[in-house]
């Protein structure tokens, strides 16, 4: 069985009950049971090639600020494979970005509005909307305020699902394996969050 470590919340809850969260094929349903950690069904669905429920399930178990790093993540990889970039998505990613780095008010109103100016088809719009329903800190210290988390997960998640179809010339279960290994790593702490300056050098 493959190997996942996934960070876990504060509270931890089972993989049977973060599963009512999602939206989840027949398939995967019937590897759940009750006593199975959120670690263990991800590594179940990763055995039994099901990429696309592993994407759906895996960002309900992150922190909400790793979830949304994990969709910018997802989004530069897209760009990174498009001959141009739509200014809305560029202005979506970095808005997101900046979220992730200081998930302040401030940034999740401008997530908000960049989420308006890109398309929800499009993996960065899926960023920034998720940035803005992750919610907000009042400071540095305080706890992250979520508008929707559950919503922001799943928009988290659609980044990287409609990511992979924006991918040309690569295998549609190649694309979104590789996301999962992605989220995996997010979520293990192997690659956090950079300011637009760090990451691309403006």
């Amino acid at each position: 069985m493959a190997s996942v470590e996934v960070e876990r919340k504060e509270t931890v809850a089972s993989a049977w009950d973060i599963a009512q969260k999602v939206a989840l094929s027949l398939k995967a349903k019937k590897l759940l049971t009750n006593e199975l950690t959120p670690q263990e069904f991800i590594g179940r669905l990763i055995d039994e090639s099901l990429y696309v429920d592993g994407l759906r399930f895996l960002p309900h178990t992150m922190p909400l600020r790793a979830a949304v790093w994990w969709a910018c993540l997802a989004t530069e990889h897209v760009m990174e494979h498009e001959e141009t970039i739509e200014a809305e998505d560029l202005g979506a990613l970095l808005a997101a970005t900046d979220w992730c780095v200081e998930p302040s008010k401030a940034n999740q109103e401008n997530a908000r509005i960049a989420g308006l100016d890109a398309s929800v088809r499009t993996a960065a719009g899926c960023a920034a909307k998720a940035a803005f329903n992750a919610g907000s800190m009042s400071s540095p210290d305080s706890p992250l305020i979520p508008r929707s988390a559950v919503f922001a997960a799943k928009l988290s998640a659609c980044s990287a699902l409609v990511g992979a179809v924006e991918i040309p010339g690569q295998k549609l279960s190649k694309s979104y394996f590789e996301f999962l290994q992605l989220g995996i790593e997010v979520a293990a702490n192997q690659n956090e969050w950079f300011s637009q300056e760090e990451r691309y050098g403006e």
